[in-house]
């Protein structure tokens, strides 16, 4: 391995401001954040937020394997984002789950990059937050790699732009088995292509022709719809795709027709049906969660329920705790609060510790609350919508997630949307969109984004 670096970096530090002040405008912490980088390409000066910047020294210490370590001279969370392309950032890494390393604050930093980077050169740079909020990021370092070591088998969990609603497909580690978790909106159409359309492309782009696990989370259109229809006279992914196994639920609140729907298709294709209930878990089940050898699966929440008071049918929302080795995943359709406080009260413990968390709901502030998210305390979340396809606009919706955003900034999480990579400096544009994949060996973890096919 060989590096080119100028040396120590001295980082102008600006603050990361308070989410409920970000997003009320939907754009402002991307801008901070790109505001942060022109004040490093200037040498320091003062932030727009603070007259007096932090500043914080980084020091390149050690490349091990496909590990790169670094030191500050004052403690921060250690993370970095790369990429193959100078200036060009689609990979953000954190430090190992294990012990806590990605959520403590040292001077100390060890990240493994677990894309392919053997023969490559990696365009590197550290990325801090401090324990008062303050953000910064040091000058691109290039780290070529001769040879790099095999990573463990990678679990991929992605979620596919879909604009508004939710379409994601689980990759296993070590059977190579596919689950889909919902199929997007059929009544969402992009440049003539419906969103269960652009799922499908997504995973004929990849050769996936078998789902070896299909599920909706609930009944409304926007999760199982593309698993029905594709919006354009043809078929959703339960006929596009062989399906191994269907899980459902054991009753939901609404939607019948919808119901209905999937267990005609399950008849006519002799798809296998499982039901599933909380509590159950891979281990317990293993005809029905049993997905891979090295991955253990809990259901927190499936199905209506006899405490259920607001007939709401999101908080039949099927949610899925996924652990590999020492990393979790948490997902979920759009469970609300009661929902929540039901998990909250079943399932205490399984909410500890949990890297990454796939918002409820949209973001919006009839979920996410703040018991719940102090439980999981999520390093990463994903809130699966882009402002410009919302429902009733992008001002909207950044008003209805800016209680979400402003407890997952104040926990330090980094959050992700389809149109803005906020760790990544990607602000929104109305005109580009991205899949966003969580990859974990197991230990550590990073997210990738790629351009949406729909930006294309």
């Amino acid at each position: 391995m060989t590096t080119r670096q100028g040396g120590p970096d001295t980082l102008p530090h600006t603050p990361r401001p308070p989410v409920a002040r970000r997003a009320a405008a939907g754009r402002i912490a991307p801008w901070l954040l790109l505001a942060a980088l022109a004040l490093l390409a200037g040498g320091c000066g003062e932030s727009a937020t603070t007259p007096e910047p932090v500043s914080v020294v980084a020091r390149l210490t050690g490349l091990s394997g496909r590990q790169v370590a670094w030191s500050t001279n004052i403690p921060t969370r250690g993370a970095v984002r790369y990429g193959f392309v100078s200036g060009q950032y689609d990979h953000f890494a954190w430090p190992t789950a294990a012990g806590g390393a990605d959520k403590a604050y040292s001077q100390s930093h060890t990240v493994p990059l677990l894309d392919d980077v053997t023969g490559r050169t990696v365009y590197f740079q550290c990325v801090d937050v401090t324990p008062e909020g303050f953000f910064a990021a040091a000058r691109e370092t290039a780290l070529t790699f001769a040879a790099a070591p095999a990573t463990a088998p990678l679990l991929r969990f992605t979620s596919i732009d879909v604009q508004f609603g939710d379409a994601h497909v689980l990759r296993l580690p070590t059977a190579g088995s596919v689950v889909a978790i919902d199929g997007g909106n059929p009544y969402v159409n992009r440049a003539g292509e419906t969103a269960p359309q652009h799922v499908m492309r997504w995973l004929d782009d990849r050769a996936i022709t078998r789902l070896d696990v299909a599920l909706a989370t609930h009944m409304h259109g926007d999760h199982v719809g593309g698993l029905l229809r594709d919006g354009a006279g043809g078929a959703g992914l339960l006929e596009h795709c062989q399906i191994g196994l269907y899980l459902d639920v054991p009753a939901v609140t609404g939607n019948a027709n919808n119901q209905a729907a999937v267990n005609e298709i399950l008849a006519a294709r002799d798809i296998t049906k499982r039901v599933i209930t909380p509590g159950m878990t891979s281990a317990g089940e293993p005809d029905a969660l049993d997905w891979d050898p090295g991955v253990e699966v809990t259901v927190l929440n499936a199905g209506a329920q006899q405490e259920w008071r607001d007939g709401d049918l999101n908080n039949d929302s099927v949610v899925l705790k996924i652990s590999y080795g020492s990393v979790d995943i948490i997902t979920g359709g759009d469970c609300l609060v009661l929902g929540e406080t039901r998990i909250l009260t079943n399932f205490p413990a399984a909410l500890a510790g949990v890297e990454y968390f796939k918002a409820s709901h949209h973001g919006r502030a009839n979920a996410n609350s703040l018991a719940y998210l102090l439980a999981i305390a999520p390093r990463v979340c994903l809130i699966p919508v882009a402002f410009i396809a919302y429902n009733e606009g992008p001002a909207q919706g950044a008003k209805d997630t800016a209680q979400t955003l402003e407890r997952l900034g104040n926990l330090r999480a980094d959050v992700f949307r389809f149109d803005v990579a906020e760790p990544l400096g990607r602000a929104q544009d109305n005109q580009t969109f991205w899949h966003t994949t969580f990859t974990t060996d197991g230990a550590s973890y990073e997210v990738r984004i790629e351009p949406s096919i729909w930006g294309l």
